[in-house]
């Protein structure tokens, strides 16, 4: 979802864009959904906690990482404006989260409970077929993502991050960065010294 051209995005414009909103859905969801602005560096969801809330990011960045068996943090995805964060385990089966979720910078969420949402399911005949397709939307990047890591070059995991988050390395320490790219530092101050080469 191509969101870099504006300042924010809006719940309402997203699912508009997905299918036609009946007034009934547009009036209960303007109703439930809390809007919030978060500082930088604020933890959403931390690991034991119940994944309550479905967050969609009008503006800022959220990282969702976990621990490794050694403590070290693995950055899982960078989610941006106009993108879900959550943990989707913990969110639809109501069970104890295992990732974190944090803002990389200020960021406002517009955010449901998993009660309000299902009952966006079960009242509205456009709410299954846009639940559906917001969560295959998710889940792509999620495939996606596996398949960078097994198929693509270094380089052209580094690039498509730039091409996806172009001020990430603005928003995002290079630790949380490599992690993300699943190499080390040094892998990756030599990856950011060849592309500065090339351009």
């Amino acid at each position: 979802m191509e969101t870099n051209n504006i300042d924010s995005m809006d719940l309402l414009q997203v699912l508009g864009s997905i299918a036609p909103l009946s007034a009934a859905y547009q009036e209960r969801l303007s109703a439930q959904l809390v809007t919030t602005h978060y500082p930088a560096r604020h933890i959403l969801l931390q690991p034991g906690e119940i994944c309550r809330r479905i967050y969609f990011i009008k503006s800022g960045l959220v990282r969702i990482y976990n621990m490794d068996a050694m403590g070290r943090e693995r950055t899982l995805l960078f989610m941006g404006m106009g993108e879900l964060a959550v943990d989707v385990s913990s969110f639809y089966e109501q069970s104890p989260a295992t990732e974190y979720l944090e803002t990389l910078q200020e960021t406002t969420i517009q955010s449901l409970s998993w009660q309000e949402l299902n009952t966006f399911y079960a009242d509205f005949p456009e709410g299954n077929y846009i639940g559906r397709i917001i969560t295959q939307k998710y889940l792509m990047v999620v495939v996606q993502r596996n398949m960078e890591l097994m198929t693509s070059s270094l380089s052209e995991r580094y690039l498509s991050l730039l091409k996806k988050h172009p001020t990430i390395e603005q928003q995002a320490n290079q630790s949380q960065i490599a992690s993300y790219l699943n190499i080390s530092r040094e892998t990756l101050s030599r990856l950011r010294t060849e592309h500065l080469r090339q351009k």
